[in-house]
Order: structure tokens, then sequence, then C-alpha cells
């Protein structure tokens, strides 16, 4: 039996690919009135009277009649009970599947117009995280571990907004809860916040909570830079500037009620930043799309 070679990288190929995920990924996530709430979990085949078949259908249920759209993997297992739980609140359901040889195909509960399949983990990741106000975890094997510590790094260095992070089963989860102790204890900066519970209404009702506080906050934030904005780009004449200065004033402004106005030497120095940008993104972009083997003034290693 012959034996399939893997598939060589192709940078071409691969970030046509990831761009066509992004854009089915977008299509599918338009349409949710309140936001969604991501939930992850095994993919093993599971069945109702499972206790994390019916734990996963009953918290997704809850987040449902709490307003919020489910977004799961679309497989089977835990990903299928959330989709059934978001169907019988009546919220909407989504799935992110993946293109894989043995496996998977897409669960009966996941809204026909809300179900894509994708090309890569990479892509399917951030489509389950970005812009999420939730994400529900439960167990599940060496994918959930992934998907649950990349939620963190996303969620902790802002490449992703922050959403609130609810383990649904605590004895499954006592060994990573003991293993963030034991980080905070030796020096480790502080776990994120998040909620271990085996109540499906305490975990939605967490995110709940934690979605309104961090929804104000972001508000709040907004208005703070807003003001900041409009502080810094509209410089008025102050009556007690001394003459001097209102002279090095009168040359960036045309009046007290005119907006700044930048001289011709700091308008040079933004396009001079300007064409070092554009220029550093084209080499890089050649560079990329030779699949790194040319080398221009040290871009990129030697191949």
């Amino acid at each position: 039996m012959a034996i399939e070679r893997p598939r060589l990288w192709d940078p071409r190929t691969d970030i046509a690919e990831y761009a066509a995920d992004l854009e089915r990924i977008a299509c599918v996530l338009n349409g949710f009135d309140r936001g969604w709430v991501t939930i992850i979990g095994t993919a093993r085949p599971l069945q109702r009277g499972d206790q994390y078949y019916d734990l996963a259908e009953s918290t997704a249920y809850e987040l449902g009649m709490a307003g919020y759209g489910i977004v799961t993997g679309g497989g089977p297992g835990v990903m299928e009970a959330a989709n059934r739980g978001a169907q019988r609140a009546g919220a909407p359901s989504a799935g992110l599947n993946l293109i894989l040889p043995s496996e998977q195909g897409s669960n009966a509960f996941v809204d026909p117009q809300r179900n894509v399949f994708l090309h890569s983990f990479y892509s399917r990741l951030k489509g389950l995280l970005k812009d999420t106000r939730g994400l529900g975890v439960l167990p599940g094997s060496q994918g959930t571990l992934d998907e649950v510590t990349r939620a963190f790094t996303e969620f902790g260095t802002r490449k992703s907004p922050a959403a609130p992070v609810a383990f649904v089963g605590t004895t499954f989860w006592a060994g990573l809860e003991t293993w963030m102790e034991h980080g905070k204890e030796e020096g480790i900066p502080a776990r994120p916040r998040h909620l271990l519970t085996d109540d499906p209404r305490e975990a939605a009702a967490y995110i709940r909570q934690e979605d309104e506080r961090l929804s104000e906050l972001r508000r709040r934030q907004e208005t703070l830079r807003k003001s900041q904005c409009a502080a810094v780009g509209i410089v008025r004449a102050s009556p007690q500037l001394s003459q001097k200065q209102g002279d090095q004033q009168s040359r960036h402004h045309k009046g007290p009620d005119r907006p700044w106005q930048p001289t011709i030497v700091q308008r040079g120095r933004a396009q001079a930043r300007q064409h070092r940008a554009d220029r550093e993104t084209a080499r890089y972009r050649e560079w990329m799309m030779t699949g790194g083997r040319t080398v221009e003034r040290g871009l990129g290693p030697e191949r």
C-alpha cells in the first residue's frame, strides 16, 4: 500500500487558504444579536445520558436562553451536545469544522447556514476566540487543552479581546487548577480569571456577568480614548500663553477654532516613516512568496 506523503509548505497556497477561511468565518458569524459564546470539549462520540454530554447541553441551553449564540468545532461529542442545547434554546448554533483525512463530519444540530469547513487548526482557533463573549471549557483531550491554553495566551496578550472562561467539570479539571496554583506559588504571573464549577447555570451566569463587566470597561476605555484624541488633536489658543508661546502656536494653527495642523517637517517625517514601512512590507512579502529562499539585506534566514 502506497503511503501518502505530507504536502510541503507552500506560502501561496497556505496564505490563500487562510484568507479564504477567514472570509468563511466572517460570513458564518454574522447575524448574532448579542454575540456568541464558544464551547470546546472532546470530539469522542457521546450520547445523551453521558455526564459530559448532559453538562455541555445544559450549559449551552442556559447560555442560549441568556441571549447568546453558540459556536463550536461542529464535530461530535461535547460539540454536538452544545449545538443541541443551542437549538433547544432557540439560539443560533454555528460549527467551524475542519477538513481532515479521517474525520470529522458535521453534527446534525448545527444551523445549515452557519456550518463551514476550514483548512487549518489555526484559522479555526482564531474563529473560535476572536470576538467571542465567553469560553465554556468541557472535558477533552490534547485538542481541548491546546485550545484553552491558546485562549489564555490570546486574552492575556490582548491579541483577542478578553473574555470570561468557565471550566465545567471540577473533577476533570482539578489537575489543571493545581498546575496553575503551583505556577503561582513558583512566581509565575497569576493565572487568568476563570470559574471552575459543575453547575451549568453558575457557568452561564458567570459568563454573562463577566461579559457585562468587560463590555462596560471597554466602553469607558473607548470614551477616554476619544476624549484624549480630541484633547491632543484640537488645541485651542489659551490666554495664559506667553507672547513667545503664542507666536510658536500661531505657526501651527490657522486660528483658535481651527484644528491642529502639522508643520512641513512633521509631514516629511511621517511620510518617511510610511515609506520605510511600505518598503519593509514589500521585502517581507517577496520573501514569503518565494518560500524564504530570497535573502535581501539580511531579511529572513538563508536556505
